[in-house]
């Protein structure tokens, strides 16, 4: 196929892509040609109405499919055919070489510019973030292309008659939607299958299925309008999923209690002007989706009035008053977790997070050189000592060092890390991407022995928000004092962290920044990027571990500034909880554990 023609494909498919996205953002879905069903929400076939397919508009695909803590990343692509079994290799293969086409015909119409292809160039980085299934299993169309079934692995939902697809990437890469429909539906007839045709599609609600929410964790479940003999056990463990999931979210018990404490019918209780402010700029929306949650399940009532608790919320809010304890209790056991699930981030470049020779050394500990447990470092006294020793056994008349007598030191089982967290506080981390770091914050102070620090930028400086800790309450009275806002001074984080690193005088610190975008305000001259340059060079001639963990979308500066702090680079897709934990498990794990 020629240049001019894949071209003219690819601008077909943007003006579908676009065609698309205004559909998405409607909270709609499409019918893509006549066999495909495309959208950002769940879909769901009726044997009795098929051909027509319903887009389930409360149920976003990314959370309820993928189990992604935020919404609208996933595109949900279903391509029917008849009933019969589709072959996941041969599917995932033909998509694999769609993916490979779509890459040359994306760089046909124009130059590139640098970064626009988001760091995914090659079909392999593409395959990692489509999710592919038929009724022989599922798995990721790169695995299952190099690797076959290995990966993959059955679902409970009925695929017998459509190949289903899961695509997680960015709104600039939804020119590959038609280009994998179609790629779906050549490889479908080539098996020998026909085509099946898509009459029409409707929105609407689940039946008889509890609500997908916008909240991570959150299902508020349905209190029942009267008690019931026996009730009273479930009653309970509905009200601590409810209380526990708005926990995760706010960031502690006590805000749930000022969240209900505001809806209550009680006029001296009030909003504080402190949760006030976390509603307005963490939460964002989310309160307001909360509150919507709550009057659906009978928890909350709208009035001209405002907003008041029902007698069930009542129920609620006293139920969380009496048991603050043993919820708190509760919600460190669930901070404390590391999350499950397949890796969302790539590493980069290759940082100092190999532990310092001399921070692994047992001086006290010495060792033949043959074992397995001692390090390379040779113990000088030690070895003349044990030469000298054999020397004058067998009658030498000097001493002889051999092989055999050289000894070493060996290695300490566990290396405490000082872990400074520099956090990026301008205004686009309001909301979950603040709110990720500080749940990453409390889950290292319950889950391991090291201090945490935690150093945030923002407006035109920085500050030490949390001095090196391992007290949970002083970490979120720090944390309760941020509110993200402003402009992004980077290189004046980098520097007030060594300062505090330098004057608490830590011996392995590792300094992890959390970042959503570039530097915008310098520290020394007028570019704040050639300032966030120098800083880094001061970071790599320190002993601290530079960590960084940033979007996709800024890769080509992070990675610039990673190589020169001598650090390695994270990027992702999205700033979560669980991928904030899981890149920290890792980095961990290198430094404390890594033996010579």
């Amino acid at each position: 196929m020629g240049p001019k023609k894949d071209s003219q494909r690819y601008d077909n498919w943007v003006t579908l892509a676009n065609y698309l996205k205004t559909y998405f953002n409607k909270n709609q879905g499409v019918r893509l040609g006549e066999t495909a069903v495309v959208s950002r929400r769940v879909h769901q076939k009726s044997p009795r109405s098929f051909p027509h397919v319903k887009i389930l508009i409360e149920q976003d695909a990314g959370k309820v499919l993928m189990k992604l803590s935020e919404a609208e990343q996933v595109v949900h692509i279903d391509v029917y055919h008849e009933p019969a079994g589709v072959s996941l290799p041969y599917m995932a293969r033909k998509l694999w070489h769609a993916l490979d086409s779509y890459l040359e015909a994306r760089e046909q119409p124009r130059p590139l510019m640098p970064g626009e292809l988001g760091g995914m160039s090659q079909p392999g980085e593409l395959g990692e973030r489509i999710l592919l299934a038929t009724s022989e299993g599922q798995g990721y169309i790169h695995r299952l292309a190099t690797k076959g079934m290995g990966e993959s692995f059955e679902i409970d939902e009925d695929l017998s008659d459509h190949v289903h697809l899961l695509m997680e990437l960015p709104e600039e890469w939804y020119p590959l939607i038609p280009a994998l429909v179609e790629a779906s539906e050549n490889a479908i007839q080539e098996l020998g299958l026909q085509l099946r045709k898509v009459m029409g599609i409707t929105h609407g609600f689940q039946k008889g299925m509890k609500k997908e929410e916008n909240v991570k964790g959150l299902a508020i479940p349905t209190f029942g309008r009267k008690k019931r003999e026996g009730d009273e056990v479930i009653r309970r463990q509905n009200m601590n999923q409810v209380v526990l999931a708005l926990a995760e979210r706010m960031g502690s018990i006590e805000e749930v209690q000022e969240f209900l404490d505001g809806m209550s019918g009680n006029p001296i209780k009030r909003f504080t002007q402190q949760t006030a402010k976390k509603l307005k700029g963490s939460l964002d929306k989310m309160a307001d989706q909360f509150v919507d949650q709550m009057v659906e399940m009978g928890l909350v009532e709208k009035s001209l009035l405002g907003t008041s608790l029902t007698d069930q919320g009542e129920e609620l809010r006293e139920y969380l008053t009496f048991n603050q304890q043993e919820l708190e209790a509760e919600l460190r056991k669930m901070m404390r977790k590391l999350p499950g699930g397949s890796r969302r981030y790539q590493r980069f470049a290759r940082s100092r997070t190999e532990t310092r020779e001399k921070d692994v050394i047992n001086k006290r500990k010495v060792l033949p050189r043959s074992d397995r447990e001692g390090t390379s470092v040779i113990a000088v006294p030690e070895t003349i000592i044990h030469a000298a020793k054999k020397s004058l056994r067998e009658g030498e008349r000097h001493v002889k060092i051999t092989e055999d007598d050289v000894q070493v030191y060996g290695t300490r089982a566990y290396i405490p890390i000082d872990i400074c967290l520099l956090v990026d506080c301008s205004a686009s981390m309001q909301g979950d991407k603040s709110q990720a770091a500080w749940q990453l914050a409390e889950h290292l102070v319950l889950s391991s022995r090291e201090r945490v620090a935690v150093v945030v930028f923002q407006e035109m400086t920085a500050r030490v928000a949390v001095p090196f800790t391992r007290n949970q309450k002083r970490l979120k009275a720090g944390l309760r004092s941020v509110r993200p806002e402003g402009m992004t001074p980077l290189a004046a984080g980098i520097m007030k962290s060594l300062e505090h690193i330098r004057e608490t005088k830590v011996k392995n610190p590792l300094l992890v920044l959390i970042t959503d975008g570039e530097p915008t305000y310098p520290l020394w001259t007028f570019d704040s990027k050639a300032d966030a340059l120098r800083a880094a060079r001061e970071l790599a001639e320190s002993k601290a571990h530079l960590v960084c963990i940033g979007l996709r979308s800024n890769r080509e500066f992070l990675k610039e500034f990673s190589e020169t702090g001598n650090g390695t680079l994270y990027v992702v897709d999205h700033l979560t909880r669980d991928t904030l934990i899981q890149v920290l498990a890792e980095e961990r794990s290198r430094i404390s554990m890594q033996k010579d």
